[in-house]
C-alpha cells in the first residue's frame, strides 16, 4: 500500500472527530495519526508501547476506535514502538 500523505491529525479533537469511550464516565479519546492512501482510503493509527497493549485502558480505546472507524469505512491500526 502506498500512502499519499500522513500527519498528526490537526483539529482531530473537534466534537465530530473525537471517539467517545462509553463506561461509568464518558471520555473523549484522540488517536495519534491519520493516513490517507492513494486510493482514497483512510486509516487511524494509534501508537503504543508493547508493554501497554494488554492494559484495560488500551483495550477500551481500541474497541471504541475500531467501532468508530468501521462506521466511517476507515481502517484502524495499532502500532507498537520500543
Amino acid at each position: 500500500m502506498t500512502s499519499t500523505s500522513w500527519s498528526v491529525w490537526p483539529g482531530f479533537a473537534s466534537p465530530n472527530k473525537t471517539i467517545a469511550l462509553r463506561g461509568k464516565h464518558q471520555r473523549r479519546y484522540v488517536p495519534d495519526f491519520l493516513v490517507e492512501y492513494e486510493d482514497g482510503r483512510q486509516a487511524v493509527i494509534e501508537v503504543k508501547d508493547p508493554s501497554r497493549i494488554e492494559s484495560d485502558d488500551v483495550k477500551r480505546k481500541r474497541k471504541a476506535a475500531e467501532m468508530w472507524c468501521k462506521q466511517r469505512h476507515m481502517e484502524y491500526m495499532l502500532a507498537t514502538v520500543g
